[in-house]
């Protein structure tokens, strides 16, 4: 079974295309694969996944990714793009949905840029997936 987990959160940041500092709302999808436990009905406790990955939203919500404490030395830090925030999330992921079951696997993560045309924003738009080997 598959199940999909999104998360969304509003922040800012900037790139060489465009260096100034603007606002974007993201959405994070955790695809998850696993057998539905019988005793639980889940492939996997949505609730303690939430609990373990909301308060990195949190620290990120309204904040500029630039340099953000959270990314440490990943170069998500210096270059926030949707490419490699998913590559950040999923490797500090994988481990949290592998402590949470021992048989649900992390085998997507995909973010998006969600607020294409709304007031503001130029039009810029944009989704990464990264995938399990």
């Amino acid at each position: 079974m598959r199940i999909a987990i999104p998360f969304e959160c509003p922040c800012l940041h900037s790139l060489p295309v465009r260096t100034y500092l603007h606002a974007h709302r993201y959405r994070i999808v955790l695809h998850i694969d696993g057998p539905i436990d019988p005793e639980s009905g889940f492939v996997i406790n949505m609730e303690l996944i939430q609990e373990r990955i909301n308060p990195d939203f949190e620290a990120l919500r309204g904040k500029s990714l630039n340099g953000h404490p959270l990314f440490g030395e990943h170069p998500v830090g210096r270059l926030p793009t949707c490419e490699y925030l998913a590559e950040f999330f999923a490797e500090r992921y994988v481990p949290v949905v592998g402590e949470l079951s021992e048989s649900a696997k992390l085998i997507a993560l995909e973010v998006e840029l969600i607020n294409k045309g709304e007031a503001g924003d130029d039009d810029e738009f944009g989704l990464a997936r990264w995938e399990a080997a």
